[in-house]
């Protein structure tokens, strides 16, 4: 702010936002105020812990972390649009998601995932579609590694999934549902359609 200003803010910013938020030392432990949504540093990584979080028709990157590596933990409802829009967007680092979450896209040339590093999937459930026509719902400039959960990635018309270096099960109940360059891909289990 203005060093003139009544309320200066003296702290450090993160190269993270969770929708018009930029994560920072004064809002990092309830970035919304209302238990949805902290970041913390747990062992030297960065966790962005979701409770709930819902965010819908957003024109912009849902949650957007430059040159961070990201793990986010909990459960969210994210859903955007606009023409260059991703619920999640990573850019020179790798994603790692353990939790519940439901990620919609409707954008003219993003993708619901994007991630410019490694997206690695612990756990939980990940429900990804992108309406866009021809746009990836799931798009990894490395690879893409699944240790555990679900996957259900859908598209209208393009790969579900987009992983340059491949796509990597090490769970040994785990399969791939479906034609990796499909419009609908599964990874898990049990086949919920």
């Amino acid at each position: 702010g203005d060093a003139n200003a009544s309320e200066v803010f003296i702290g450090k910013e993160y190269p993270l936002w969770v929708g018009d938020e930029r994560v920072n030392d004064l809002n990092k432990g309830d970035i919304f105020g209302d238990g949805t949504a902290k970041f913390e540093i747990i062992d030297g990584k960065n966790v962005l812990t979701l409770n709930g979080y819902k965010l819908e028709n957003y024109n912009g990157n849902g949650i957007y972390a430059d040159g961070i590596d990201l793990t986010i933990v909990g459960s969210a409802e994210i859903g955007v649009t606009g023409a260059v829009s991703s619920a999640i967007s990573v850019y020179e680092s790798n994603l790692t998601l353990n939790g519940d979450f439901t990620l919609r896209a409707q954008c003219q040339t993003g993708t619901t995932i994007f991630v410019i590093g490694y997206l690695t999937v612990e756990g939980g459930a990940l429900d990804v579609e992108n309406t866009g026509e021809g746009r990836n719902a799931i798009y990894v400039y490395d690879r893409m590694t699944v240790n555990g959960g679900t996957v259900h990635a859908k598209t209208n018309g393009a790969k579900a999934i987009s992983a340059r270096d491949g796509i990597t099960l090490n769970n040994d109940e785990a399969y791939l549902l479906g034609d990796a360059n499909a419009s609908e891909v599964f990874i898990g289990k049990q086949h919920p359609l």
